[in-house]
């Protein structure tokens, strides 16, 4: 391992000039932003960058040369000192510093409204892959307040929503472990991400953006020598989120981060393809097509939260019971029930210690209706207890009945468990 750890600084500049200036210090850098097609941050070109710097204990910045990998200044002294000769934003979280150029217009909502200006979509899609059972579909949707459209994969379902103002939808508040792992496609006003979250942690084990732009700064040099390609491996290479993603979709890691370094619509479909998702995901992300025209996609309005619970619980049911209906739950519950002598002996205790402290009560009391419902809890219980074995032995040892003979008379018949000739006797 190297003795290097890296510290990401976030420019807001234009990416060549940004380049340039890196070069000339010999900084070995990994630089990521999206193209002013994409989202425009200001009408000069200019861009947010997210640029990954290398240093050492010290803070030095490390530095490639044509002599090889070395350490330089002190870091902070060397981006600080960049920002300001290229007059442009900078903040670096992890030492919290941040420059601001002499000409930054510090009026509340500038940067803002120009970044909003320059979007290339207009809404925000999201589309989750999740192991979610359909029955968490209503909640989920009146807790969000967006429509849901649900595509049944089988083991797993594909939930679609859209939203004008921020990315919102299934997982917005968090995960639980019935909705893990949970692979989060989304079109965020133009960029294209996909994220892997296999564990309740708010971070993302996988990440990647089909429309983010990644460029390596190797110092003066034009071809990196091993020393400096090794930290890049190390440090700035996507191969962990590789490893992620292929290991969700059951794939070699080097097949997935073959489709991660293509760019745009390319890898963004072979990456779908990966995943083992139907391709109108991509038409979904692409907003060619609305979530709730998805065909065979099952939409869940964001409504009351007493009808987001009806419909929980009949969709509950049918996943539990997928042959019949809630009724012959309660049916098939009742035979279990009463089938078993113990279970059966022990509500017919139940029943008649409710009756007789009913009786007791309304002997003290004098209260008419509770004398009447405990003798009717006594006399069931005595039912349970005694009449349903008989009937069970009667059954086994064959019952008489009365019936008619074919010339009109009344005659006694006597019926024998599994014979067929119970003819009178």
């Amino acid at each position: 391992m190297s003795q290097f750890t890296s510290v990401e600084l976030v420019f807001h500049a234009e990416p060549a000039a940004l380049t340039e200036a890196l070069e000339q210090a010999h900084v070995l850098a990994r630089i990521d932003y999206l193209p002013a097609s994409v989202r425009a941050s200001a009408g000069d070109g200019a861009v947010f960058i997210t640029a990954g710097i290398l240093v050492d204990e010290a803070e030095r910045i490390v530095t490639v040369t044509d002599a090889g990998v070395a350490v330089g200044p002190q870091a902070r002294d060397l981006v600080g000192a960049i920002a300001n000769r290229l007059e442009v934003s900078l903040w670096v979280p992890k030492w919290d510093l941040d420059v601001e150029p002499a000409s930054y217009d510090p009026a509340p909502g500038a940067r803002d409204t120009a970044t909003d200006n320059g979007l290339k979509g207009e809404k925000a899609t999201i589309v989750v892959v999740t192991p979610a059972p359909m029955s968490a579909m209503p909640m989920y949707a009146t807790a969000v307040q967006q429509d849901l459209s649900v595509l049944d994969l089988g083991d797993r379902r594909v939930v679609m929503s859209t939203s004008s103002d921020e990315p919102v939808g299934f997982g917005h508040f968090g995960w639980s472990e019935d909705t893990l792992p949970s692979l989060v496609l989304l079109n965020d006003f133009g960029e294209r991400t996909v994220a892997l979250h296999e564990t309740e942690a708010n971070f993302a084990e996988g990440l990647h953006s089909w429309d983010l732009v990644t460029e390596f700064v190797t110092g003066s040099v034009a071809t990196p020598g091993p020393g400096a390609q090794a930290l890049i491996d190390e440090f700035f290479s996507a191969t962990r989120d590789a490893e992620a993603f292929a290991s969700y979709a059951g794939v070699s890691p080097d097949r997935m981060y073959a489709a991660m370094t293509k760019p745009g619509d390319r890898g963004m479909l072979e990456m779908i393809a990966l995943f083992n998702l139907p391709g109108v995901v991509a038409k979904v992300l692409d907003e060619a097509i609305e979530p709730a025209d998805v065909p065979g996609a099952q939409t869940f309005t964001h409504e009351s939260w007493r009808g987001a619970i009806k419909e929980t619980t009949r969709l509950y049911m049918a996943e539990q019971f997928p042959e019949g209906t809630a009724g012959e739950f309660w049916t098939q519950f009742g035979h279990a029930t009463f089938d078993n002598p113990r279970m059966r002996l022990a509500l017919a205790g139940a029943g008649g210690l409710i009756g007789g402290l009913l009786l007791r009560s309304a002997i003290k009391s004098g209260g008419k209706v509770r004398g009447t419902f405990g003798a009717l809890f006594i006399v069931d219980a005595i039912g349970n207890a005694v009449l349903t074995p008989l009937i069970e032995k009667w059954k086994r040892e064959g019952r008489t009945d009365l019936g008619l003979s074919d010339d009109g008379r009344l005659e006694v018949r006597r019926f024998d468990a599994g014979r067929s000739d119970n003819a009178p006797r």
